[in-house]
């Protein structure tokens, strides 16, 4: 009989539940038992009530079915099979009202509202029948597709037969003063077919086939080409009055003009009907008759509803009597119910309560950090229940202690020490190396390239990058070495006891291992790394500073892609310049301080400019003269290179046009940087800047390194192809550098190869360079190729390079970079002598 001591909390409970529940079920058998009688009374009305509401459901469901089949067959009418279900849905409606009709108090109230309903069905029937009839002919739907069809076809087909008549006249006798008449008439004809192609796109927009954006894009391609045709065919007609117009020309011309002009006013016919309430006559039809009798019959249904309520309120007093019955025992139920509960307050604070406010105390205690042993109430399960769970919280509140504590020291996605950690473990290091007068290292490492993965391929596939950099490093490095994640795609490695070689012998050997390709979701990246080093305590005695000065290291290994570098004096000056010109960049463009220098690049043969190289130059008011070299990884840095690149752009189509205004004919190369390449819009960018200065694409040569190629080379090469069918030549600048293959190469649309000028500057002295320059060129002609050759500095050079059948070539032999009038001058000089 264990079971019925009452230790537990729970069994207390359960008792007084039980108890309660035996007075409510008795209090609900007798209110029960008071209700069975009117519950019979009522039953029968409320039977009668919902076969009522039952038919009226069926009636709208029936009015809904047939309005969703009306709107599906006005979407898809050929596609749609029952095209009689109008009829049938109708006889169905009525079928139904004519049986809530046989109900007594229907037929008693309602008589003339079902005659009315039946009345309006027909008319609907009626109606439908007229709407699909409508429906099935599309030119009775589409006003404005039968003027396209019966008027605008017509034209179009005597405009083009005419046109085609005339350039076919011409193609056959032609001459060389027939040049301006023939291309007026081909640009015509391709203008007029745009135009019709468009129309047409318009026409099926008006069947909701495009998005309304598309509509207004389509009007505004009409309305520029009405234009241009109206253009041109002026321009026709006053070189038909000067007589310069062939026979067939003039003829054809009496014919195209007016069929033009009457075409364009059925256009506008057209785009009048479309923005109006008429350009669809079945729309018309079913607001104007059918939705208004759709109403009706809602109206009339609605009235029934109302007249069913009505008849339903009878049956609402007698259950209002039955709630108040219920209410009367609740109440009663509730008094009962008070008296238990004030009873039970009174156990609970005596036999729970009390018990409960010592463990709370000492649970108080506990969080002051005051152990305490806590004695449960041997009577009460539920107290130690609680000791028990408040000692495995305890528990687990000192682990995830430990693995806060582990967080904050430590990088999350790779797992190495944190920029936190590194500072208490260098503080020790320094402590610990002053006392017993030993050296040490820190390395400042920083990704290279990682950006533009970051930029390409996304976060996630950065972050699992960054996760195999810290693999590698682990591997590479001792234990005691700390290996630390600083944040985005910088690192640093304390080496607790090595002295400068052996720090240089680690930063080569982390050099020589990130030379090795990373593999990410099957994407292979090439990503380098720069290593700054400072040395306890020849560069620094605090943590700060060797943190600071290593960093400083590590940017001009990045500058000098030097790979690593040891904390120089003298170059901590330029890292503080670079950070004040970074934020001077963003003024600089506003403050119109760039300009560009334009080096000419002539064929070797004939000493003629072919092309010129534009060269970005920063008019800084305080350094002067600053140079791309400068400028670049500033502008890849702080975001601004693809704002820069398209002003250079611009500028040099603007000059380009100018040039051709003077008689200059040359194509001038653009540098490209890798972020340009990845950028969505950025063809789209260059088509707007050559179309907006009226100048083509052809008059431009896109220069990209080897390492812009390799960085995401499907896009890369997308983009390149792009290009080439815009007409911009491709050419590989300082070829000979990088570490791009055949394979690629292949891929690319390319017209050139560019040998970088430190093969071509020694080549006179350096064999090893001559065989060098020598093969390139032999890879390009045998790629189909030309090769341009920079750093052209003496004669010897130029001389060497006819030899080799090297095509061009540019350096300060034959001249500096220019500012633009200077060079203008200087290409007529050139060319002209």
């Amino acid at each position: 009989m264990k079971w019925i001591k009452f230790n537990s909390l729970r069994k207390r409970y359960a008792a007084l539940t039980l108890i309660l529940a035996i007075i409510m079920v008795s209090v609900n058998w007798f209110a029960q038992k008071q209700m069975s009688t009117i519950q019979k009374d009522i039953h029968i009305n409320v039977e009668s009530r919902n076969s009522l509401f039952q038919r009226n459901r069926e009636i709208r469901n029936t009015i809904s079915q047939f309005r969703d089949l009306l709107a599906k067959f006005q979407i898809d009418p050929k596609n749609f099979n029952d095209q009689k279900f109008v009829s049938v849905i109708i006889s169905r409606a009525v079928n139904h009202i004519e049986q809530l009709a046989l109900h007594p108090w229907i037929k008693e109230n309602y008589r003339s509202t079902i005659s009315e309903l039946i009345s309006t069905l027909h008319d609907v029937d009626k109606t439908s029948q007229k709407l699909i009839k409508i429906r099935l002919t599309p030119q009775a739907v589409f006003p404005s597709l039968k003027i396209a069809n019966l008027k605008m076809q017509p034209l179009n087909a005597t405009f083009i037969e005419n046109i085609n008549l005339a350039i076919q006249d011409l193609e056959d006798n032609y001459t060389t003063a027939d040049y301006e008449e023939y291309n007026l008439l081909i640009e015509l004809r391709y203008h007029w077919t745009t135009m019709i192609s468009g129309f047409r796109m318009y026409l099926l927009n008006q069947l909701n086939s495009f998005e309304e954006s598309f509509l207004t894009n389509q009007l505004n391609r009409i309305t520029k080409l009405q234009q241009i045709i109206k253009r041109k065919l002026t321009t026709l007609k006053k070189l038909s009055k000067q007589g310069e117009l062939g026979f067939s020309t003039t003829v054809a011309l009496e014919k195209i003009d007016p069929t033009a002009i009457e075409w364009f006013a059925g256009f506008n016919n057209v785009r009048k009907i479309n923005i109006t309430d008429k350009w669809r006559t079945d729309t018309i039809i079913y607001r104007q008759e059918l939705e208004p009798k759709l109403e009706k019959i809602y109206s009339l249904l609605r009235i029934l509803d109302l007249g069913i309520e009505r008849f339903s309120k009878n049956d609402l007093t007698t259950l209002s009597n039955i709630a108040q019955l219920q209410a009367d025992s609740i109440r009663a139920a509730s008094i009962i119910g008070i008296l238990i509960l004030l009873a039970s307050f009174i156990f609970l604070v005596k036999l729970i309560l009390n018990p409960i406010t010592n463990v709370t105390r000492a649970l108080k205690d506990e969080s002051k950090g005051i152990k305490t042993q806590i004695q449960a109430n041997m009577s009460l399960l539920e107290t130690k229940n609680l000791i028990t769970a408040f000692k495995e919280m305890r528990q687990q509140i000192h682990t995830r202690q430990d693995e806060l504590e582990y967080h904050a020291l430590h990088d999350d996605l790779t797992g190495l020490a944190n920029r936190k950690l590194l500072l208490d473990r260098l503080e020790q290091t320094i402590h610990n190396a002053h006392q017993e007068r030993t050296s040490f290292s820190i390395l400042i490492m920083d990704l290279d390239r990682f950006k533009e993965v970051n930029d390409t391929l996304g976060h996630e596939v950065g972050d699992k990058l960054l996760q195999q950099v810290a693999k590698r490093l682990i591997h590479l490095l001792r234990e005691v070495d700390v290996i630390v994640r600083l944040g985005g795609d910088e690192f640093a490695v304390l080496l607790t006891t090595a002295q400068e070689k052996q720090a240089e012998i680690i930063a080569k050997k982390i050099i020589n291992e990130f030379q090795m390709v990373f593999t990410v979701n099957d994407i292979p990246l090439y990503i380098g790394i720069s290593i700054g080093i400072s040395i306890y305590p020849q560069h620094g005695i605090t943590a700060q500073i060797l943190q600071q000065r290593a960093d400083v290291a590590m940017y001009v290994a990045k500058r000098n892609k030097t790979g690593y570098d040891i904390y120089n004096p003298k170059f901590d000056k330029y890292s503080i310049g670079r950070l004040s010109l970074i934020s001077e960049l963003r003024l600089a463009i506003d403050l119109n301080q760039l300009f560009m220098e334009y080096q000419p690049i002539i064929e070797l043969k004939t000493g003629r400019v072919v092309n010129a190289e534009a060269l970005l130059r920063w008019n800084h008011p305080e350094r002067g003269k600053v140079y791309p070299d400068e400028i670049i990884p500033i502008a890849e840095q702080t975001g601004l290179i693809n704002h820069i690149t398209y002003w250079i752009i611009e500028t040099t189509a603007k000059y380009n046009k100018k040039l051709k205004e003077s008689g200059i004919d040359i194509k001038i190369t653009i540098n490209l940087s890798v972020y340009n390449l990845q950028e969505n819009d950025f063809v789209e960018n260059i088509i707007n800047i050559f179309k907006k200065n009226e100048i083509s694409a052809s008059n431009f040569i896109m220069e990209i390194t080897e390492s812009v190629m390799m960085t995401n080379p499907k896009k890369s090469i997308d983009v390149l192809n792009q290009l080439d069918k815009l007409g911009v030549e491709i050419t590989v600048d300082d070829f000979g550098t990088g570490y791009s293959s055949l394979a690629y190469l292949k891929q690319l649309p390319l017209s050139k190869l560019k040998i970088d000028k430190s093969f071509i500057m020694d080549m006179i002295h350096d064999d090893d360079d001559a065989m060098i320059v020598r093969s390139t060129i032999d890879l390009a002609h045998n790629l189909g190729m030309q090769v341009v050759a920079e750093g052209i500095e003496e004669k010897e050079n130029l001389d060497l390079l006819n030899i080799l059948d090297c095509e061009l070539g540019q350096g300060y032999f034959i001249s500096h970079p220019l500012p633009d009038d200077e060079f203008e001058t200087w290409v007529i000089k050139q060319n002209n002598g």
